[in-house]
């Protein structure tokens, strides 16, 4: 096997693959694990956006017509909203994002940026709570991500983290 060393880890490709497939296959398993890698602290990530947007869309987007208004919101908003949830709460993404749009007067949320700053609210969360160890002082994510959903596996931990929450809490699968 041909091996390249990139910062993370020894990326292995079969010696049967001809010359130039093998070089491009390497080049971008290189690139993949060098660049794509984000290099911004999740702090950064959840602080960099603050300001919350409506916008009104000029193409039909998610089943809205042309004109309405969009919200796009922050990891700030986000995380709110869950924190005002109750303790064995089940909270579902659909209905946060409703009840976003109806608070910032806008006709819909977006799906695309809920969902990424919901992972970085969750992301963020867990680095707080192996810091501290207190699970107390961080946001309740698992309240809203379901453990057998695409977030869920995207993740940057063990999806078990929200598992265990949610069974503590007593919130059904």
């Amino acid at each position: 096997l041909v091996g390249l060393i990139t910062r993370r880890s020894l990326v292995r490709v079969q010696p049967s693959l001809q010359p130039k497939r093998l070089l491009i296959k390497t080049l971008f398993l290189f690139l993949r694990k060098s660049f794509f890698m984000s290099k911004i602290s999740l702090k950064d990530k959840f602080e960099k956006r603050t300001n919350i947007e409506v916008k009104s869309i000029t193409k039909s987007f998610w089943g809205n017509p042309i004109g309405s208004k969009m919200l796009i919101p922050s990891p700030n908003i986000i995380q709110e909203y869950i924190n005002q949830s109750e303790f064995g709460d089940k909270l579902d993404i659909k209905t946060m994002r409703k009840d976003l749009a109806v608070e910032y007067n806008a006709d819909f949320t977006c799906p695309l940026t809920t969902g990424i700053f919901l992972k970085i609210v969750a992301e963020y969360n867990h680095e707080k709570f192996l810091e501290n160890k207190e699970i107390e002082n961080i946001c309740p994510f698992w309240r809203i991500i379901e453990p057998k959903s695409n977030l869920a596996q995207k993740l940057n931990f063990d999806k078990m983290f929200i598992v265990r929450h949610r069974k503590v809490e007593k919130i059904e699968p």
